[in-house]
């Protein structure tokens, strides 16, 4: 359970950006659990992890609904080229929820990927402070998102948790700097010389 603790304790620290407590922390406690589930084997270490957190079982549910938005967005690719069916779902820090999925195109080079999508729409809605971007496919193993995902991770949503899930329950939880080391970024512009 030390590596659940080191998890939560990385993860609530890479949230900080949205502030401290509730909905942050959560997040951060549910991306530790899915990270460690597989080594923990029982509901009762869960909730031996969250009380040691100070959170409720209860706070964990919008993060459990991002997880099932993602697999039921899955319903909505258009994959007809791969038949190849990704879901992903943006979590916002105020509880809203933004869902897409792969819209794939004749033309390979045109297709969108879920994760993609979803970001599109939460940023046309107005949404900015995201909390966790989960992506969800019909494979044993989580799904990674692809290089020019990672890209756009690393760009709209610097200080989300990225949450990868498998058919099988397998869960892979990380920073999008985790996913993009040494990312092409703003800061790279306007350099003085």
């Amino acid at each position: 359970m030390s590596g659940a603790q080191s998890d939560f304790e990385r993860f609530r620290e890479h949230l900080s950006a949205h502030g401290n407590g509730g909905l942050v922390h959560a997040v951060a406690a549910r991306a530790a659990i899915g990270n460690w589930r597989a080594a923990m084997c029982s509901q009762d270490d869960v909730r031996q992890l969250l009380e040691r957190w100070g959170i409720a079982s209860a706070a964990l549910e919008p993060i459990e609904h991002a997880l099932a938005a993602a697999w039921n967005a899955r319903a909505a690719a258009y994959a007809p080229y791969s038949r190849f069916h990704v879901g992903a779902a943006v979590l916002g820090s105020c509880g809203r929820l933004w869902c897409g999925a792969n819209v794939e195109n004749s033309s390979y080079g045109l297709t969108l990927c879920a994760e993609r999508a979803a970001l599109a729409a939460a940023r046309a809605a107005g949404g900015e402070a995201f909390l966790l971007l989960c992506v969800a496919a019909d494979t044993e193993e989580p799904i990674s998102p692809c290089g020019a995902c990672r890209q756009w991770i690393v760009e709209l949503a610097p200080h989300a948790l990225v949450a990868m899930v498998g058919s099988k329950g397998a869960e892979r939880w990380c920073t999008p700097a985790e996913l993009l080391p040494w990312a092409f970024g703003s800061e790279m512009f306007h350099r003085q010389l």
